[in-house]
């Protein structure tokens, strides 16, 4: 099928796009019935240590953020939100050198550690 309709050229792509990544794959294995995947799901039992539950409990420290952020690798692929190490690191490292005093900055590590706790 040929079209010149940029809608139509782009739901041609999706189309062909979602049927190739379907093509050749095997029928997935139920969830939810019986089967080894069932039966391996039912035999484990999740638990975590009330040392782990106290742990998980504590509020995230801005030095955490700044840890974890120096630990990022440069050059590898982002994550799930699709922002390079290299960002956060960039951000970060501005607010430290070019913050003159008395002048606002947006300090990275303030506004993550606001927002994971937040969500704890």
């Amino acid at each position: 099928m040929f079209t010149k309709r940029s809608a139509n050229m782009a739901e041609l792509a999706r189309n062909y796009h979602n049927d190739i990544q379907h093509q050749d794959l095997p029928t997935p294995p139920p969830t939810n019935g019986p089967g080894p995947l069932h039966d391996v799901l039912n035999h484990l039992r999740p638990s975590v240590r009330p040392s782990d539950k106290s742990d998980l409990a504590k509020m995230v420290k801005l030095s955490e953020i700044h840890r974890a952020i120096l630990d990022l690798p440069n050059g590898k692929s982002s994550g799930l939100d699709g922002i390079p190490h290299e960002l956060w690191k960039t951000l970060m490292e501005r607010h430290d050198t070019q913050t003159a005093p008395h002048r606002p900055s947006f300090d990275i590590l303030s506004t993550l550690t606001t927002v994971y706790n937040d969500i704890e």
